[in-house]
């Protein structure tokens, strides 16, 4: 059995970007609707907190990939490391402010926080969908 070409890593990225913005504007109008905004800034606090993480996450993953395979050694582990814990002290200071002004806001948060992994799950369900369609 041969497996057609998959799409490029960089297709998959695009579609995740795109899942990830989409839950974004569908969160915000949700919570737009029902006037519920201590609930709506958590959530656009999260969502974009997410959203920026993914990105540097990603950038990080192709800069340290394009370093192994031209066998050069990637930057230093101290500068990753500085990196990773900067991207958790900006998060661990947003839930602090969050918190500190409404309870109810922080469960916006975690659900915007969120907003990587509802784009994976649709990617997985648009990836079965494509098996099932070439009889894979």
């Amino acid at each position: 059995m041969t497996f057609p070409a998959s799409d490029s890593i960089e297709d998959v990225y695009q579609r995740l970007n795109l899942s990830m913005s989409v839950l974004l504007a569908a969160g915000l109008l949700t919570f737009l609707s029902f006037r519920h905004w201590a609930m709506l800034l958590g959530f656009l606090a999260g969502g974009l907190i997410a959203v920026i993480n993914f990105r540097i996450l990603k950038r990080t993953i192709a800069t340290v990939g394009e370093a192994l395979a031209e066998g050069k050694t990637p930057a230093s582990a101290r500068q990753q490391a500085m990196k990773f814990i900067l991207r958790y002290a900006l998060l661990a200071a947003a839930l602090y402010v969050i918190f500190k002004s409404s309870q109810v806001s922080v469960y916006g948060l975690f659900a915007g926080l969120f907003l990587p992994a509802g784009a994976v799950v649709i990617e997985a369900f648009y990836e079965l969908y494509l098996a099932f369609r070439r009889g894979i």
